[in-house]
């Protein structure tokens, strides 16, 4: 069933005969630094296959390899989407983290209300989560898999009155971050005029975030997350939503805009 290939004693390759599947998702985790178990930590950058200088190029390899090459590439070049425009990530907000945000924020509260699970009040994710911007035109799969190379879940945390207000200050005081269904005013590192769907925040109740699992265990200096006082996971990586997300456009080219969420 099996056929191993060691190209040196500290590298061996696997190749599974009529399961594509596997091999596609182990094609794409090349391009992507995957987490061990949750919580754990994004990585700060990618290995890079094929770099050594003594390695010969191995035809067997390849001829092993190649037939799942062109299967995944296939598969990474599904047009999910059309935008009109190239979205890239910026500050205090931008239509890019606009877009992944809302998209998040978007699909889980629909995933939710059909399983009856805890519905999110805001999202919050990070900027240096996403590693490519999207482009104008055709958008696909491969494109999400650069956005968003990290198989990092979304989970839902419910904060106390004390621990939201240190994390709307914390985004106020890093100049802005991606966000959905909450809007601020950013005072020198305070915020102010906040509103979470809509209404004035009530410091006097919780509210649950939508988050990543790498800023749910305290990422980029994210304390106030671990002071939630529940936790639950939502099943759904942060890839996986903006695919979802983007399948479920309109057919037709789609904008992106500012909308004043975040501003000074």
């Amino acid at each position: 069933m099996f056929n191993i290939v060691c190209i040196d004693k500290a590298h061996c390759f696997c190749f599974m005969k009529n399961i594509s599947f596997l091999l596609i998702a182990f094609c794409a985790s090349c391009i992507a630094c995957s987490t061990i178990k949750p919580y754990s930590v994004e990585s700060k950058g990618f290995l890079t296959p094929g770099n050594s200088n003594f390695l010969a190029e191995d035809s067997l390899v390849i001829s092993e390899i190649d037939p799942y090459k062109t299967q995944m590439l296939q598969t990474m070049s599904e047009v999910l989407a059309v935008s009109a425009q190239s979205m890239e990530k910026g500050q205090p907000e931008s239509l890019l983290g606009n877009f992944v945000a809302d998209a998040c924020f978007s699909r889980n509260n629909k995933a939710t209300s059909m399983q009856s699970k805890l519905k999110a009040d805001f999202c919050v994710l990070n900027n240096g989560g996403l590693r490519s911007a999207l482009p104008q035109g055709n958008i696909t799969l491969k494109n999400c898999f650069e956005l968003m190379p990290f198989e990092n879940e979304l989970v839902i945390l419910t904060l106390t009155a004390e621990s939201t207000l240190e994390l709307i200050n914390f985004i106020a005081s890093k100049g802005g971050m991606p966000v959905s269904n909450i809007q601020m005013k950013i005072n020198g590192t305070s915020a102010e005029s906040v509103l979470i769907d809509g209404k004035p925040v009530d410091y006097q109740k919780q509210y649950s975030v939508l988050t990543s699992d790498y800023l749910a265990n305290g990422g980029d200096d994210m304390k106030m997350f671990q002071k939630a006082v529940a936790i639950e996971k939502t099943g759904l990586k942060v890839r996986d939503a903006i695919v979802e997300h983007l399948r479920n456009l309109p057919k037709q080219p789609f904008t992106m805009k500012t909308d004043g969420r975040i501003s000074r």
